[in-house]
């Protein structure tokens, strides 16, 4: 019915909205499903209800349906220094990629569990190989570090173990966790159709837009360091996007967009983390020793992103609004 909304001036989302008794929508040769549909029906009795494939009912859910796949691959080392010389420590390193057509088989039970809410679903229920990307558990790099190293002060240690010097110098150790991993993909999507979604994709959300060929899909002229209150008086300033919006257009009535559910090429800024540990034992005799131990988590004020996008969504992963985003990132936009 994309020829029919143009022809009665609406969008198609609008269209489909329109009861099945409205003139635009006699006029464009819808009839109902069945006898009595609108008596039944009601208010529901619209041109999107009559064309689902269950028009008799409001929704069909399908929460366990296996109708898809995931792979995993990795590659995964590990290096690791058994305790001598008052240090150990175990570095590990994951290169590893998660590609499917679902984030789990139990669709609208992921968004609570291990994927954002509306890449859940399909755009098209008819055609689930277009749904195929990287899942929002895809993170290429994964490096992580412990430490405890014992400083060789003090008694018992190479130096310094005897005396005064012994129990003030003596007794520092250094321990550590620290972690640094890929940003999750983004999803990106636009609300094209509401409640009145024909296509059974259970949200119609699910929908996402065009990508613009040759544009890039992190705004250039992002800083982290361009930051403050967001003043709605005085609008915006461009360094604060994340985004291109630029990169992203709507695709025509009628039409799905190609971009990818969730984007290997755009992710969201790396996870970085140091848990730090400093402590100091005093050593009063063989079976006695007191110690204080100072922690500093996330010891260097790195910003660690929620797992909440711009839309509030559920999971792990980012959800941006295509429909919220200003159409370009010029003084008159912003």
């Amino acid at each position: 019915y994309g020829a029919a909304a143009a022809a009665a001036g609406l969008p198609l989302n609008q269209f489909l909205a329109l009861p099945i008794t409205d003139p635009k929508a006699v006029a464009a040769g819808v009839t109902p499903p069945w006898p009595g549909f609108v008596s039944i029906m009601g208010p529901a009795a619209t041109v999107g209800q009559s064309i689902l494939p269950f028009p008799q009912y409001g929704s069909v859910d399908h929460p366990e349906n296996p109708i898809g796949s995931v792979s995993y691959n990795g590659l995964q080392n590990s290096l690791q220094k058994r305790y001598s010389q008052g240090l150990t420590f175990l570095l590990a390193y994951t290169f590893s990629k998660a590609i499917g057509d679902v984030d789990s088989n139990e669709s609208f039970n992921a968004g609570a569990e291990n994927a954002i809410f509306a890449g859940s679903f399909f755009q098209d229920y008819y055609n689930p190989r277009a749904q195929r990307s990287v899942t929002s558990s895809d993170i290429p790099h994964v490096l992580s570090l412990s430490y405890t190293y014992e400083l060789p002060l003090g008694p018992g240690k190479p130096y310094l173990n005897h005396g005064i010097a012994s129990k003030v110098l003596g007794g520092w150790s250094v321990s550590g966790v620290q972690k640094y991993q890929s940003g999750r993909p983004i999803h990106i999507e636009y609300d094209a159709f509401g409640a009145s979604n024909p296509f059974n994709a259970q949200d119609g959300f699910s929908f996402r837009p065009n990508v613009v060929p040759g544009q890039p899909l992190k705004n250039p002229a992002y800083s982290p360091s361009c930051s403050g209150p967001v003043q709605i008086t005085a609008g915006r300033e461009a360094c604060q996007f994340y985004i291109n919006p630029a990169a992203f257009v709507a695709p025509p009535s009628g039409e799905f967009g190609n971009a990818p559910n969730l984007f290997s090429s755009l992710r969201m800024p790396w996870y970085l983390n140091e848990d730090l540990s400093i402590s100091k034992r005093f050593y009063f005799n063989e079976r006695m020793d007191l110690q204080f131990q100072a922690n500093f988590f996330n010891a260097f004020n790195h910003v660690v992103w929620s797992s909440s996008g711009q839309a509030g969504s559920q999971g792990n992963a980012q959800t941006f609004i295509f429909n919220g985003a200003p159409p370009d990132l010029s003084a008159g936009s912003l």
